[in-house]
């Protein structure tokens, strides 16, 4: 990550200003994670981050979403229980969406081209019946 885009940010609070729980899902290493809480605090403005990789696993590993999922119930409440079919996946990578999707959680490929993709994004969002 080398900065962070005002129009994703602006998507994420109208997220949670809707009271919609958000979480991350990362498979970054220490120094990108490190890198992303020097520009942002996700978890203090948004939500847990689940690092896969810290997990021991990839977000494609057959297993990674029930553990990922657990993991994200153990931090918050509002996870817990929560049937994956109501949860929204974002993510620019092909083969995590289908990872995504197979393990039951509807899925948005993110198109990374700027400013359309966030404009996919709020269209996704507003067809699920969610704030964009």
């Amino acid at each position: 990550i080398y900065a962070v885009d005002a129009d994703v940010l602006r998507v994420l609070h109208a997220i949670t200003e809707a009271s919609i729980p958000l979480a991350f899902v990362t498979a970054t290493n220490e120094w990108q994670n490190a890198r992303v809480h020097a520009l942002i605090d996700l978890v203090r403005d948004y939500g847990p981050i689940a690092c896969s990789n810290l997990l021991g696993m990839t977000k494609t590993d057959p297993d990674a979403w029930p553990t990922m999922l657990q993991w994200l119930a153990d931090q918050s409440e509002c996870w817990r229980g929560r049937d994956p079919a109501t949860i929204l996946f974002v993510d620019d990578a092909s083969a995590n969406c289908v990872a995504a999707e197979r393990a039951g959680l509807v899925v948005h490929q993110y198109d990374s081209t700027p400013v359309v993709g966030v404009e996919k994004l709020r269209t996704a969002l507003r067809e699920l019946g969610l704030r964009g």
